[in-house]
């Protein structure tokens, strides 16, 4: 197993395999674990913040793609390294995981048409993932809102919300989530492969 370190972050970079494993062992044991996908060059391209660093710190796991062609520091270190997997490659062993052993996911994003077109993208390729949808435009983030995605009792929330709302959602909720597994993703994710 490799590692990067960059603006004092310690990035392990996995085998697709090795995060598989590690993601089956979150999604046996008791808690909520954050899964962190990162695909929009956009996250990279300004400097990285305290709270920024804080954020991919807590991630039990980080998938990230950079292999775009911005020129800054932060793509060229990574083009140097030879990048193990893509985020979509894991987002896909991700979903079709969860469809073969049967176990749900609710999707979160901000309002619902978007939650609609997501769900559309992913059951065209996963037919038989059972998703519930769930957005911030009619929840809000409060009571309500954990209560709609507790009510669906899923094994995987996936976010598609700027990363700071979803650090606020964690920071007050993620105890009372009945969820394994938080994976967040960006709002620009996977559009290559459509699933977004």
């Amino acid at each position: 197993m490799n590692s990067i370190e960059i603006d004092g972050m310690v990035l392990e970079d996995l085998p697709l395999k090795d995060a598989v494993d590690m993601t089956r062992e979150l999604l046996e044991r008791p808690g909520l674990d954050l899964i962190i996908c990162t695909t929009e060059s956009s996250f990279f391209r300004t400097d990285i913040s305290e709270e920024k660093k804080n954020w991919l710190e807590s991630a039990s796991l980080n998938v990230f793609d950079v292999a775009g062609t911005d020129g800054g520091s932060f793509f060229g270190f990574f083009r140097q390294h030879n990048r193990n997997m893509k985020a979509e490659d894991y987002l896909a062993f991700l979903l079709g995981y969860l469809q073969g052993t049967g176990r749900n996911v609710t999707l979160i994003t901000e309002d619902p048409e978007k939650a609609d077109r997501i769900k559309r993208n992913i059951t065209r390729e996963y037919e038989d993932i059972d998703i519930e949808i769930c957005a911030l435009s009619e929840y809000g983030t409060g009571d309500s809102m954990y209560n709609a995605l507790n009510g669906s009792e899923p094994e995987a929330i996936i976010a598609v919300l700027p990363w700071k709302v979803q650090t606020g959602i964690i920071r007050d909720a993620g105890n009372i989530f009945m969820a394994s597994l938080w994976v967040a993703l960006p709002e620009e994710s996977f559009k290559d492969k459509r699933l977004v």
